[in-house]
């Protein structure tokens, strides 16, 4: 109980944010303390957060050898939100890390780790012998068996998972900041910041005092969005002249969209799962979401449940996740058709809850009436 005292602490020492574990001082960590958090912002967030969401909202259940429903005390500490703070780190920074809370031999609870507190404990021989756990200048020793490792493939990884901290980040480091320049030119705009779109003529010379006079009377009149109905009338023979956008301006906000769709690439996720509509229509949404469920969410569940059944429940039981694949209508029906499932197998298959006495298969009869 001490230990989790002292990790669980609240901390008075103010100088805690400039603390970074030895890890941090290796020469082939790129990534600084704080850099993956300062990265989840824009694109990346959005991306993350639907794989999270996505994780955290599908229905799970643990079943024994026979395939039968069981229960276990240890299946209440695995909640939506510990789900979805899994996938958020491993998709971030490619491994979350799980505190497996051990009392007199005995699980008690799983918390996650933060990443950048974690340090691991090496041997002369290069093996993994513990790790230290920083939180708030406590120093906590965890073994190997208590902390549960949830691994991306990462080639700068040492057995078994000792992340050197290459993730999305390093090939997004640039598509990112392209984003901040993007936003930071975007809000420029609005404060009329940028060289003008239109520029003023006239045949003759104007004095200093007539230049000010119509600067400041059209900066009063004709800026922000308050001003934008007002109709301009020119002095002094005044000429209003456009000026076009150059190309390399045109290529500027163009990067935007390339950025975004970079982001999402390299996350594997739709457009259409964002709600972005450009290029989507009502023909490919359900592909994007098969694509999405099959190549991204599935496999980051058979990830998670293997570490789960392999550490937690020692596979005397499995944990797995349900409804993770949407079901394709058409193929589900047919198999009804052909007697291939029941009524309420068919009604589970489409989203619907099963009906008492309808775990019988399709008569002959009502299948030639459907068709």
């Amino acid at each position: 109980m001490n230990r989790l005292k002292q990790i669980f602490k609240k901390s008075t020492t103010k100088n805690f944010n400039n603390f970074i574990p030895l890890l941090w001082h290796y020469k082939d960590n790129k990534i600084n303390d704080n850099e993956y958090v300062k990265f989840f912002k824009g694109r990346q967030y959005a991306a993350i957060t639907a794989i999270s969401d996505s994780i955290s909202s599908l229905q799970y259940r643990l079943a024994d050898k026979s395939d039968n429903d069981v229960t276990s005390e240890y299946l209440e500490f695995i909640s939506p939100d510990l789900l979805g703070s899994i996938a958020t780190f491993m998709k971030l920074c490619w491994t979350a890390y799980l505190w497996k809370i051990n009392l007199s031999w005995k699980t008690i609870g799983l918390s996650i780790l933060l990443p950048r507190c974690l340090q691991p404990i090496i041997d002369n021989y290069g093996n993994l012998v513990s790790r230290e756990y920083y939180s708030s200048w406590n120093k906590i020793n965890l073994s190997i068996d208590e902390v549960l490792v949830f691994a991306e493939f990462n080639p700068y990884q040492r057995y078994p998972y000792i992340t050197r901290w290459y993730s999305p980040l390093q090939a997004l480091a640039m598509t990112i900041k392209w984003e901040e320049e993007i936003e930071n030119r975007n809000y420029s705009i609005l404060t009329h910041d940028v060289p003008p779109g239109m520029i003023l003529t006239t045949d003759s010379a104007l004095s200093t005092e007539q230049v000010q006079t119509i600067k400041e009377t059209w900066e009063r009149n004709h800026t922000w969005s308050s001003n934008v109905w007002k109709l301009a009338i020119l002095p002094f023979w005044i000429k209003p002249n456009n000026i076009k956008t150059s190309p390399k301006e045109m290529e500027f906000i163009s990067q935007q969209s390339r950025d975004r769709d970079k982001i999402l690439a390299i996350y594997k996720v739709p457009k259409a799962v964002l709600g972005i509509w450009e290029g989507v229509n009502v023909w490919n949404v359900k592909a994007f979401n098969q694509i999405y469920a099959l190549r991204c969410i599935d496999p980051l569940t058979k990830k998670i449940a293997r570490v789960l059944n392999d550490k937690v429940f020692n596979w005397i039981w499995t944990f797995e996740f349900l409804n993770v694949l949407p079901s394709d209508e058409d193929e589900v029906r047919k198999h009804y058709l052909a007697w291939g499932i029941t009524k309420n197998e068919y009604r589970i298959e489409l989203g619907y809850k099963p009906v008492k006495g309808w775990d019988v298969f399709i008569s002959w009869n009502e299948a030639t009436n459907i068709i």
